[in-house]
């Protein structure tokens, strides 16, 4: 402990003189540690209250996910007074609470399959954010955008081109981090590259029992028929928290 002091210490002597700090959190002086010495003389120390808001943050900004996507909620989800959308709110709602219950389950994960503009991504943003708040480490992953970037730096490694980012290092990512969120889950034309690489993520996943949160305009039988493999795996990790959106729920971006 009292190596760490002395660094500590070390760090506000070399601050140029007549400079006057300015810090986050009073409390710790942005060192993340409260030190003390009680009545007997005996030094102790301990983790400062901010260093959970920090972690907090840093998860945040891990995730992924735009600044306006940030702060996405489960109160930014209008049900509009209809039925489907209030039980798909709160089953939703309920999955985030009961989340580190069923943690080690094979059904941990949630899909929001069906319709455009019915609140899917909203919905998974607000499991993401909720998640992370808890604790819970999550990364976004746009489908499109990360397949295309995906499918390039694989060209890049197999033709033996050098890349700061390599296909492997992005993969790895997205099969161990521990919880993780594809949104728009096979939006637009689909290859053979598309279905192995979301194969090689997904069974991977699937081994290790990590959860997921997919968005989706496919259905069940449509994901089947995409690819009967992976599509199983996705459908059994989200077994009994796969919601879907019809067509006769209103679009939401066709209000005016």
């Amino acid at each position: 402990m009292d190596d760490v002091k002395t660094i500590l210490e070390q760090i506000r002597a070399n601050r140029p003189k007549g400079q006057v700090p300015k810090y986050e959190c009073l409390k710790c002086k942005d060192t993340g540690m409260i030190f003390r010495v009680d009545e007997e003389g005996h030094k102790w120390a301990r983790e400062c209250e901010c260093m959970a808001e920090k972690l907090c943050k840093r998860r945040m900004l891990a995730s992924g996910l735009s600044e306006d996507d940030l702060n996405k909620g489960f109160s930014d989800f209008d049900t509009q007074g209809i039925k489907a959308l209030e039980e798909a709110k709160a089953t939703t709602i309920t999955f985030v609470k009961e989340f580190k219950q069923h943690l080690t389950d094979k059904n941990n994960g949630i899909m929001f399959m069906g319709y455009a503009g019915r609140g899917k991504t909203l919905l998974g943003l607000a499991t993401t954010n909720n998640l992370i708040r808890s604790g819970v480490p999550v990364k976004y992953m746009a489908y499109r955008e990360r397949m295309t970037e995906l499918k390039q730096t694989m060209t890049k490694k197999e033709v033996g081109l050098s890349d700061e980012v390599t296909y492997s290092k992005l993969m790895e990512v997205y099969k161990n981090i521990q919880v993780l969120f594809i949104d728009d889950l096979f939006k637009g034309k689909i290859t053979e590259s598309d279905i192995n690489i979301m194969y090689e993520i997904i069974n991977h996943r699937y081994l290790n029992k990590l959860p997921i949160i997919v968005s989706t305009e496919y259905m069940i039988n449509e994901l089947l028929n995409v690819d009967e493999a992976l599509g199983s795996r996705i459908i059994e990790m989200c077994k009994g928290h796969i919601i879907e959106f019809t067509k006769d729920i209103p679009n939401y971006r066709l209000k005016f």
